[in-house]
């Protein structure tokens, strides 16, 4: 019996290997939120709508909370509990979810809200980023023409220095934004429970079948949208020092060119050189010292008392 060995033999066969690059990681699936959120960066008319959507969303989330606690719920809970029967196992149920349905539909408008006004701070990251990074790369290239016949070693520290700054700044945009939408959000609630608390004291609900609410708890509605307001109003606060933050760290790159310049106009200097000098300590002689924001406070608001006769 004939025995034949044959180098291209039937060996094992290899398992196919997967499409892609090894090692890479596999694309995310996008989902219908991304596609969505992709559609309002892309189209500012949607995003615009979108945003007003979300804002009408607060004042119909508030209406849902009247008609729910205040005309739905007491009618559910007596046709439940009036008498122990079989009823009162569905209508606990319903009870439940009529309770706690505004509070979801407050939730949603709050989420929604966030979501769209996000999109515009991505937008403006997004170009915020693009411009630094090409600003990055060509402040880079400069400084390796420079690092060629740089014998002080001044050119490297520049670099760590701009690093730590590019660092910096990111922290502080990430900041101002948040602190930005949070405000954003912020004003259009209080706005919202304001007005709903200035409806609820001056329109005369018996004409729409609603059990009006007590004065004293319209006033407090009001009073509440005013706190928010106020708290609003901080966030604004923490924006404007974000912002005065973000400005120091421009100063500080302008501090670290003046620097660069002046170590290269000093290069140049063979002997006492007086113009040259005064171009340097007019570079350097200027105050870099930053003051914080103080607490905002009512002083300013005393101007317009009216003095007392």
């Amino acid at each position: 019996m004939n025995t034949t060995t044959n180098g291209a033999a039937a060996e094992p066969a290899a398992p196919a290997e997967e499409s892609g690059e090894p090692g890479r990681p596999k694309p995310q699936e996008t989902t219908g939120l991304d596609k969505f959120q992709l559609v309002l960066a892309t189209r500012p008319v949607l995003r615009n709508a979108a945003l007003v959507f979300c804002v009408c969303l607060f004042p119909v989330a508030m209406a849902l909370t009247w008609f729910a606690w205040f005309l739905w719920l007491p009618k559910v809970w007596d046709w439940s509990f009036a008498e122990f029967t079989l009823r009162s196992v569905p209508g606990f149920f319903g009870v439940f979810f009529i309770a706690f349905l505004p509070i979801y539909a407050l939730i949603g408008a709050f989420i929604a809200t966030a979501y769209v006004v996000e999109v515009y701070t991505d937008e403006a990251t997004k170009k915020v980023r693009l411009v630094l990074e090409r600003g990055s790369s060509l402040q880079s290239n400069a400084e390796d023409e420079l690092a060629k016949q740089d014998q002080s070693g001044l050119v490297p520290l520049l670099r760590y220095s701009r690093v730590q700054l590019e660092s910096y700044y990111a922290i502080g945009l990430t900041q101002t934004q948040r602190s930005f939408r949070y405000s954003i959000i912020a004003m259009w609630i209080g706005f919202a429970v304001i007005l709903g608390g200035i409806i609820i004291r001056v329109v005369d609900l018996d004409r729409f079948g609603l059990r009006p609410l007590d004065t004293d708890i319209s006033t407090l509605i009001i009073i509440s949208g005013a706190i928010i307001e106020v708290i609003s109003a901080l966030f604004l606060w923490v924006y404007r020092s974000s912002v005065r933050q973000l400005t120091y760290f421009y100063n500080r790159q302008l501090y670290n060119h003046s620097i660069l310049m002046s170590q290269r106009i000093a290069e140049t200097m063979t002997s006492a050189d007086e113009i040259k000098k005064t171009i340097i300590e007019k570079l350097l002689d200027r105050s870099w010292a930053y003051e914080p924001d103080t607490l905002p406070s009512g002083q300013s608001l005393l101007s317009f008392r009216s003095p007392k006769g």
